[in-house]
């Protein structure tokens, strides 16, 4: 018999659920604002550009400024939000399962301070729609795995 079912219910684990649970829908978030604007451009420009056909011109050097941006910041956003919660997924699991960290693979341990701070508002928050998510997350592997 092992502690998996103790130790994914203790409150550092609980929160590192939270945290990846909140930085995978925070870089969903900015997937969705990337696609918005792009089809808003794919869309719009075009059609203003038909329109008055002294736009095109800037509306191209918008839509290629937009596209530059969207490459350099948006996508390193999303990534480096989707990398993070990666790596506190990674921790979570190490834990519950006792196994080392390796750090060839997974890179460095995740600070417990951005742990902290995406599991805060959902942990201490006393509302209904917290208590559904903390139970969402609570026995994230089932009870079997503790006979493993």
């Amino acid at each position: 018999m092992n502690r998996i079912n103790e130790i994914q219910n203790q409150e550092s684990s609980l929160r590192a659920l939270l945290a990846q649970r909140k930085l995978y829908s925070q870089a969903k978030d900015v997937l969705h604002l990337r696609g918005g604007i792009a089809l808003s451009i794919a869309i719009a420009f075009p059609l203003v550009g038909t329109r008055y056909p002294g736009t095109a011109f800037w509306l191209a050097l918008i839509a290629g400024g937009y596209f530059v941006t969207d490459y350099i910041f948006l996508n390193g956003i999303e990534s480096s939000k989707k990398y993070l919660a990666a790596k506190i997924q990674e921790k979570f699991d190490t834990n519950v399962f006792s196994l080392p960290w390796n750090g060839i693979v997974a890179g460095s341990i995740p600070d417990n301070e951005d742990i902290q701070t995406f599991s805060e508002i959902a942990f201490h928050k006393e509302t209904g729609g917290v208590k559904k998510e903390l139970k969402a997350v609570q026995d994230w592997y089932p009870s079997a795995a503790s006979r493993l």
